[in-house]
């Protein structure tokens, strides 16, 4: 049994013949099987398939009709898109063999002949709608709908057989992602999701025409490349730049891409592609490196990666995760005049967990959202009860990520939990990153200005680090400016950098923004700064971050200033290493040396 018996829904047959004796004849043998449609030329043929394209399943046609007859319709069919689902059979009479010929030269996939014979009619007609199905099956499974690239399985058998004949060659796999896809579907819709993925589809065809090439997840597309095609951060950014140049949606989007160097074929093509993607992770949120070639150094973070993800949501539930702050310093009043909120996780089973380590994995997966909450909620709670206690209020700034620009509910949550914890609304700052607003600027301007509109005061974070654009200190409603600490640590070392420095610090006071140095860890770094003008401090020079009954009595006794750091002497440039004791009252002598005796 074929698959055309074993499906009982009626197939749509389309008759076209000016011969109402002939349509009679074919209607009386194909109606118990078909749902016939007819058409008295090819004219009306094409009027038909318009409207119904999608359902029907095959063509009998006649050659000789009136206004457009057999051989134009088929020239005209073979111009629409459904002509290579849609098979054609030709009626002819006996012998004429020319007839046949043209037809088929045209596009027709079989004949008939006159007078008819019912069961030839039928067998070819099923045999025939059968052959299109299941090709149409097979291309389904080897090729993605929306890109006609390979699909993931079919490509990974496609490359097998590439690295299995061309055994004597270097392969390697090139994967690519399109950073924060979500994104761009959740702003702007599935439908030009779809449109971008296509358009991206066609760019990387013009790049790498003639090589296996496949979509192997929602935004994750592979190319398989001999390994002398050279792929390097310029190409890379070439593609970027095509991508956004095509403007289908007003946001500039971010290709990351991971390349595997094929060294043995043995490996399963999937996991050659898992590790491009393990790589790819690797460099996501990091401005400016878009290509990162794949060592084994990533599966063991992969396996760190597992254990967070699986502890995570039981460590919230149980308390692990804990808010410290660390005090801004008032260069002018010398004294705390702030602090920033920071996450904390202390883990029951593996002690202190780097910040670093699970701050980048929960802004992919999304738990940032529940994390920065957690840190909202309690910075509140803290806020309200020393409004209660009759304490000093001070403002505290918590972090919002980029993740929460792009969820609904952000201006709502941050106005709830004011009202919930009736603190006033100024002392609860909010610190938002430069990376965020260069995603979409637009997006982030607007919901900025909502929160400004109700009154939150917003802080610039990481200003510095490689994003920063003078336009958007003018386009952005910020009140305060952050200065990232490497920005800070490195620029006070150097003259020109130092003159940097000092012009952003004099921008920023013309715009009247406050600004505040992050990582201060000297006296030095300290005075220099409050000589540009700077405002603020934030550093290991007042306090590391620390827990909240910490920070009170930090509040209560005036911190003494401390200088945590000892002068290690590495090729002629010094390093400041952090401390944890105080060195207080103590001269301190600076060696600088490259003799680790002499030092010592």
């Amino acid at each position: 049994m074929n698959n055309f018996d074993n499906i009982s829904i009626k197939r749509k047959l389309l008759i076209v013949d000016d011969s109402l004796i002939n349509k009679a004849i074919l209607k009386k043998i194909l109606d118990p099987e078909f749902k016939i449609l007819t058409a008295s030329n090819g004219q009306e043929a094409l009027d038909i398939l318009q409207i119904e394209r999608l359902n029907i399943a095959i063509i009998l046609l006649d050659i000789n009709m009136p206004v457009m007859d057999g051989y134009e319709f088929l020239v005209e069919f073979k111009k629409l898109s459904i002509s290579n689902n849609i098979p054609v059979i030709i009626q002819t009479h006996k012998d004429n063999d020319e007839d046949e010929v043209k037809a088929l030269s045209l596009g027709a996939n079989d004949f008939v002949t006159k007078p008819y014979n019912a069961k030839i009619i039928l067998h070819r007609i099923k045999n025939l709608i059968s052959f299109r199905e299941n090709a149409s099956i097979v291309r389904i499974l080897q090729y993605d709908s929306l890109t006609q690239l390979l699909s993931k399985d079919y490509f990974y058998q496609q490359a097998l057989q590439y690295l299995t004949v061309h055994s004597d060659r270097k392969y390697k796999l090139l994967v690519s992602d399109i950073a924060n896809f979500k994104i761009v579907n959740d702003m702007f819709g599935m439908d030009l999701g779809n449109k971008v993925l296509a358009n991206y589809a066609s760019i990387l065809k013009t790049y790498f025409p003639s090589t296996p090439l496949a979509r192997i997840g929602a935004d994750v597309f592979a190319v398989l490349l001999p390994q002398e095609v050279e792929v390097n951060e310029e190409i890379v950014a070439k593609i970027n730049d095509s991508l956004n140049s095509s403007q289908i949606i007003s946001m500039n989007m971010t290709l990351k891409f991971g390349l595997y160097m094929i060294e043995d074929i043995h490996v399963n093509i999937s996991q050659m592609c898992d590790r491009a993607v393990l790589a790819i992770k690797a460099i996501k949120g990091i401005y400016g490196k878009n290509l990162i070639v794949y060592d084994d150094s990533f599966l063991k973070n992969l396996l760190k990666e597992q254990m967070i993800q699986e502890s995570m949501e039981s460590a919230l539930i149980n308390n692990e995760f804990k808010v410290y702050f660390q005090p801004k310093y008032d260069f002018n009043a010398n004294k705390i005049s702030g602090a920033e909120a920071l996450v904390r996780w202390i883990s029951k089973e593996n002690g202190f967990m780097n910040p670093g380590e699970f701050i980048p994995l929960f802004e992919r997966n999304g738990f940032i959202s529940r994390l920065d909450y957690f840190v909202w909620e309690n910075t509140c709670k803290v806020l309200s009860k020393w409004k209660k206690d009759g304490r000093e209020l001070i403002p505290i700034s918590v972090n919002v990520s980029r993740v929460d620009f792009y969820t609904s509910h952000i201006v709502d949550d941050l106005l709830s939990l004011i009202k919930t914890y009736d603190i006033p609304i100024e002392y609860l700052h909010l610190e938002i990153t430069e990376s965020a607003y260069t995603t979409n600027p637009e997006h982030i301007i607007h919901v900025v200005k909502d929160l400004k509109r109700l009154g939150f005061l917003v802080e610039m974070d990481d200003f510095g680090t490689g994003y920063s654009s003078l336009n958007m200190l003018s386009e952005l409603p910020i009140d305060y400016l952050k200065l990232d600490m490497k920005f800070v640590q490195e620029g006070l070392l150097k003259r020109e950098s130092k003159t940097i420095i000092q012009f952003i610090i004099t921008l920023a006071k013309w715009l009247n923004l406050n600004v505040i140095a992050e990582g201060v860890e000297t006296q030095l770094q300290a005075d220099q700064l409050k000589d540009m003008g700077c405002d603020m401090g934030q550093g290991y020079l007042y306090s590391k971050p620390v827990p909240i009954d910490q920070f009170e009595k930090l509040l209560i006794e005036k911190p003494s200033i401390e200088e945590p750091a000892k002068a290690i002497a590495i090729d002629n440039e010094v390093y400041f290493s952090q401390l944890d004791f105080t060195l207080k009252n103590k001269p301190m002598m600076l060696i600088v040396d490259d003799g680790a005796i002499n030092c010592a």
